[in-house]
C-alpha cells in the first residue's frame, strides 16, 4: 500500500496545485483584451513555496501550439481562459515538461518531470480558470460529466499517488472522491468507461514480472469504480448492480 509519507507528499504537491489557483488575476473592465497573457507580469514572481526553486536556469519551453493563448515565466504557465481571465499554474516543480495537448475544446494538459518526481497538470479554461494535478493523463467520462485518473509510481513522489474522480460542470471541476491507499502493483491504468457510472481499471502485482521491458505480456488484475459505490474500487470486473 501506499505508505503514509507518500500520503503527505502528494498532499503537499496538489495543496501547492490547488493554491496556484488564488493566482488567477481577471481583466479589469477597462482593459483591452490581449491576444496572448503575459506571465512576467500577470502572475507571481516567485514560487508559493520558498522551497520550491527549479534546478534549472531558464523558464521551460513552451510549443508553438500554445502561444496563442499561454506564455511561460520561470516559475509560472500563465493561460487565457473563456471569460478572458489569465489563470497562473505553478511549474516551479518540474524540470522539463511535454506532451501539451488539449483534450476536448476547453481543457488543456501536458506532462511534467522533476527530480525523481512527476505529474500531468490539467487546466480547465472554464470561466476563470482552474488547475490540478491528476498524476497521469485523465480519461473523460462518455457523456463528459466525469473524468478519473490513476497514477502509482515506484518513487512515491508523484502529483496524486492514488486514484480519483472528477465532477465537470460548467464553471469548473471537482474532486468527489480520492483514494490514496491502492493495492501495490505495478503499471495501474484506467482501461475505459463503460457508461458515466462505471469504468474499469487495471494493474500487475510486482511478484508476477519478470520482464520489465514487455509489461504486455502478464496478466492484469481487473477492478471497477463504480458511482453507486462511492467510487471505491473493487476487484472484479462487472458493472452491473451486485
Amino acid at each position: 500500500m501506499v505508505g503514509e509519507k507518500t500520503r503527505r507528499i502528494a498532499g503537499v504537491m496538489i495543496a501547492a496545485a490547488v493554491a496556484s489557483l488564488a493566482s488567477v488575476a481577471p481583466l479589469g473592465a477597462q482593459e483591452v483584451p490581449q491576444t496572448r497573457p503575459d506571465a512576467s507580469t500577470e502572475c507571481p514572481d516567485r514560487p508559493i513555496l520558498d522551497d520550491a526553486q527549479p534546478d534549472r536556469e531558464t523558464a521551460l519551453i513552451l510549443p508553438d501550439e500554445w502561444a496563442e493563448f499561454a506564455d511561460m515565466s520561470m516559475y509560472w504557465l500563465a493561460v487565457k481562459t473563456q471569460l478572458n481571465a489569465v489563470h497562473c499554474v505553478e511549474t516551479a516543480w518540474a524540470l522539463h515538461t511535454d506532451k501539451f495537448e488539449r483534450l476536448n475544446e476547453r481543457f488543456l494538459g501536458y506532462e511534467w518531470h522533476g527530480y525523481e518526481a512527476g505529474g500531468y497538470m490539467l487546466i480547465d479554461t472554464a470561466g476563470t480558470g482552474s488547475s490540478t494535478d491528476t498524476g497521469a493523463k485523465p480519461v473523460f467520462s462518455p457523456l463528459g460529466g466525469y473524468f478519473a485518473a490513476v497514477q502509482f509510481s515506484d518513487a512515491g513522489w508523484g502529483g496524486l499517488e492514488g486514484f480519483a474522480v472528477w465532477r465537470t460542470y460548467a464553471g469548473g471541476m471537482t474532486p468527489i472522491h480520492v483514494d490514496t491507499n491502492l493495492p501495490t502493483m505495478a503499471d495501474w491504468r484506467i482501461d475505459k468507461w463503460e457508461n458515466d457510472g462505471c469504468l474499469h481499471l487495471s494493474g500487475i502485482p510486482y511478484d508476477r514480472i519478470e520482464d520489465w521491458r514487455n509489461l504486455a505480456q502478464y496478466q492484469r488484475d481487473r477492478y471497477v469504480s463504480r458511482a453507486r459505490d462511492g467510487w471505491k474500487i473493487r476487484a472484479g470486473k462487472d458493472c452491473s448492480p451486485s
